[in-house]
């Protein structure tokens, strides 16, 4: 994981949960409480990377003070991988991933 872009959002841990073959789910311990996720991959000298942008709500607490809004994390060490699904509940958001067919 790396953090691309640090906005307002603090991560700390990443912890996974579970490890298949083709599936797997991370937690990511947040100093911040609450926020919006939305989810992507680039595309890049023919590789994919899937990324994800978390960004402060109206609920979000214990912000880092800056004025960039959105934290923009890219999980390089995925390659080939795409985020199924991603949510933040309290301090924590988990992500799960699943590989994309050759």
């Amino acid at each position: 994981m790396e953090i691309e872009v640090q906005g307002k959002i603090v991560l700390q841990k990443l912890s996974p949960i579970f490890i298949y073959p083709k599936v797997f789910a991370i937690a990511i311990n947040l100093k911040s409480k609450y926020g919006e996720v939305s989810t992507g991959s680039s595309w890049e000298a023919g590789k994919i990377t899937p990324y994800l942008s978390i960004e402060p709500c109206k609920d979000s607490m214990h912000l880092k003070k800056t004025k960039i809004d959105a934290t923009h994390i890219t999980f390089p060490e995925y390659e080939s991988w795409s985020i199924l699904t991603a949510e933040v509940s309290r301090y924590t958001l988990n992500v799960v991933f699943w590989k994309l067919e050759e």
